[in-house]
């Protein structure tokens, strides 16, 4: 159970005006008693009372006096009434000076809690670590920020929570509904592609900073696993790397789950509850030149224990099912969109495929910017997907058809007897292979190689020297016998791609 007299802060809440208020029928019902208990075991009036009390808390009796009277009497000016904390914990060290477990248990009844004055709208506080909370504080470590600054009344108190999916706000909005009763907004930013929780609540500030222990300000390099959840269950543990790796994380490309935080504290106790789901993890020694810690994770291979650490229908979740289950029922070209970390997205690699006709990595990471891996790897998505197909080098494939469906840069195996026929047909022609290198503009070494079939013709140089001996496509077809390598071709074509 959580001590929510730490709430108050006795060096910071000077004046009433400051004071953490909490109400609740159990709360008041239990303060009366008290209140009647103290004035009867001492004998004193409520005057006496409230200046014993006053002179604790350093403010006025007579303000005292006017709560005493309403808790006593149980007669209340507000429809809602709220107690002090301050005031409860000093009347319950006025009763008991040694304090004890009832003092836990009295704060403990309170169900609703404010602050300010006017008073603000009420809001619910956990008495102890739930799901929602430990997924909270996950996502806090993640992407949060508390910042306080000074007023001309004392102080504002702002959590604010900014992140890239507003799916992932939107389950952190009702874990807030669910833990605190706050209804809060999801603003689109106005200097970003990301969108922003922020709550303004003094209460609900001190309950992560005072309760929780979240530093304010600048925390990337100090935050780590808040000791409430380093001391709980595997699950509870579990639910803070959700909103961890949620906020925080990602399933890459080539279907890692990845982390990078500035805390290798945080970094490690990530990796220790996910090993301890029996995930194979791999943690980098040194951090980055920007002062990052990575975390990697092949968990494909435990497949049901992965979805467990990310948000249903979030793009990380989407991702890792897709991975699981090879994109069935997805829509794959929306869950590999670009972002700020990628130079390109899924679907500029389809669509430059159709248009140049070509699943050549080399030429799409020209085109695209990227590099030969990235490549390579967004065409396995597009193959595990079932969007395109791998065809294996000694696939027969009309000529048409290739002609339709493959760049000119595609290097066909042609069969012996046709390769034999097409170059005396050309030799008949231009008597020599030196003649016949002049007329295709390239060296000997090159043609020579081709009548040998010690290198694959390009489609591109296979039509001119079909054009030169005036051969047909459709004579060509009989002569190919595969390709020079496997390639892929897009799903859309199989049906007339094979013969």
């Amino acid at each position: 159970m959580f001590n929510l007299f730490r709430l108050h802060d006795w060096k910071e809440d000077l004046t009433p005006r400051s004071w953490i208020k909490v109400g609740g029928k159990k709360l008041l019902n239990e303060m009366r008693k008290i209140v009647i208990e103290i004035l009867n075991n001492k004998n004193i009036s409520i005057r006496e009372l409230a200046k014993i009390i006053a002179s604790k808390l350093n403010t006025k009796w007579e303000f005292i006096a006017s709560y005493l009277r309403e808790i006593k009497n149980n007669r209340w000016k507000e429809r809602r009434p709220f107690i002090p904390i301050p005031l409860i914990e000093s009347l319950l060290e006025t009763k008991s000076p040694e304090g004890g477990e009832e003092k836990w248990n009295v704060i403990h009844l309170a169900e609703w809690f404010v602050c300010g004055v006017p008073l603000s709208k009420p809001i619910r506080l956990p008495k102890k670590l739930t799901k929602g909370l430990a997924k909270i504080c996950g996502a806090h470590v993640a992407d949060g920020t508390l910042v306080k600054s000074k007023t001309k009344h004392g102080f504002s108190y702002t959590w604010r929570i900014t992140h890239g999916d507003r799916i992932a706000l939107e389950y952190l909005r009702s874990w807030i509904k669910d833990s605190f009763g706050i209804d809060a907004k999801i603003k689109k930013s106005n200097h970003g592609n990301f969108y922003i929780i922020s709550i303004n609540r003094k209460v609900v500030f001190r309950f992560l900073t005072r309760i929780i222990g979240f530093p304010i300000g600048d925390k990337s390099s100090i935050i780590s696993m808040p000791e409430i959840i380093r001391n709980s269950n595997q699950e509870m543990k579990r639910n803070f790397a959700l909103g961890v790796l949620n906020f925080d994380g990602c399933v890459n490309i080539d279907g890692c789950v990845w982390l990078t935080s500035k805390s290798k504290r945080l970094r490690d106790k990530v990796a220790e509850i996910m090993k301890n789901d029996g995930l194979e993890v791999f943690t980098s020694t040194k951090s980055d030149k920007n002062g990052r810690w990575y975390l990697r994770s092949k968990a494909l291979e435990n497949r049901s224990l992965l979805l467990n650490y990310f948000i249903k229908r979030s793009k990380p979740w989407l991702r890792a099912k897709g991975f699981i289950d090879n994109f069935k029922n997805e829509d794959i070209l929306s869950i590999f969109k670009k972002t700020s970390t990628s130079k390109t997205s899924l679907k500029e690699v389809l669509n430059l495929v159709i248009k140049l006709k070509t699943f050549d990595k080399i030429v799409l990471s020209r085109k695209l910017g990227v590099n030969e891996k990235t490549s390579r790897t967004y065409l396995k998505i597009l193959e595990k997907a079932g969007i395109i197909k791998k065809i294996k080098s000694n696939s027969r494939i009309s000529f048409p058809v290739i002609l339709d469906n493959f760049d000119d840069t595609t290097r066909l195996k042609l069969n012996s007897r046709f390769r034999k026929r097409l170059f005396q047909k050309l030799l008949d022609k231009y008597k020599t292979l030196t003649k016949l290198a002049e007329v295709m503009k390239t060296n000997i070494k090159n043609v020579s190689r081709w009548k040998l079939s010690q290198r694959k013709l390009t489609i591109n140089n296979f039509k001119k020297l079909l054009a030169l001996v005036g051969l047909k496509e459709k004579e060509a077809s009989n002569g190919i016998e595969g390709f020079g390598k496997n390639i892929y071709v897009l799903t859309d074509y199989l049906n007339q791609s094979y013969s």
